[in-house]
């Protein structure tokens, strides 16, 4: 829901013609052994696996998760 309210929100007050999108790379610390070091780099990985699929896109653990606009 973060990703598509980013992509639908007016941004025009800002500027005009301006649009925003972002990918999300998300991990929990349950896949971690809740171990911060090891949830950092896996939600790092993720974000740029969510930028080379496209960008725009959230790619979690689960399966089927990864988003498109």
């Amino acid at each position: 829901k973060l990703r598509q309210s980013i992509e639908s929100f007016h941004w025009g007050a800002i500027r005009d013609g301006l649009t925003l999108t972002i990918s999300i790379g998300a991990a929990s610390l349950e896949e971690t052994e809740h171990d911060a070091v090891r949830l950092l780099d896996l939600a790092d990985r993720r974000l740029y696996a969510a930028k080379r699929a496209g960008r725009n896109q959230v790619v979690t653990g689960l399966p089927r998760r990864r988003q498109r606009r």
